[in-house]
């Protein structure tokens, strides 16, 4: 595992909270404008998503990263949209491992986004972050759609 700064840490043990049709931030927002946060210019950065604790409920939450130009990321526009997470993701599964766009370094601020299908809360617990080199060893990307 690569070493994680915490200023590019989306969710860190986070509980998945989300209502149906609610757009939900979990986590944090990182603000990739901030003057103390230096990333390295042209270098490509990489996303994780982990399922820590596997959802209990049948419950499916589909996770989507947005990018808005203030901190109100969940109204602003959805750059990737992510596998769903559901009762069948075991704790340890990669959601997503890979490159994000090029274009994510014109973004002041990103965020992961969730809306869930049902009333049930899927009481997963998620973990997300960026680094700047991709993990040693990961296999074959899950299924991702850029929006």
């Amino acid at each position: 595992m690569a070493i994680l700064d915490e200023k590019l840490e989306l969710c860190d043990g986070t509980q998945i909270n989300c209502t149906t049709t609610e757009t939900s931030i979990l986590g944090d927002i990182i603000n990739l404008g901030g003057a103390d946060l230096n990333i390295g210019a042209g270098t490509p950065l990489e996303l994780n998503i982990l399922v820590s604790t596997r959802p209990t409920s049948a419950a499916v939450l589909t996770l989507r990263l947005y990018t808005h130009s203030t901190s109100a990321v969940a109204s602003g526009s959805a750059i990737m949209t992510f596998q769903s997470i559901n009762s069948s993701l075991s704790a340890g599964t990669y959601i997503f491992r890979g490159r994000l766009p090029n274009s994510i370094d014109r973004s002041k601020y990103i965020g992961l986004v969730g809306t869930q299908s049902s009333e049930t809360d899927p009481t997963g617990v998620l973990d997300a972050w960026i680094n700047l080199a991709a993990e040693t060893d990961f296999g074959l990307q899950p299924s991702v759609n850029s929006c």
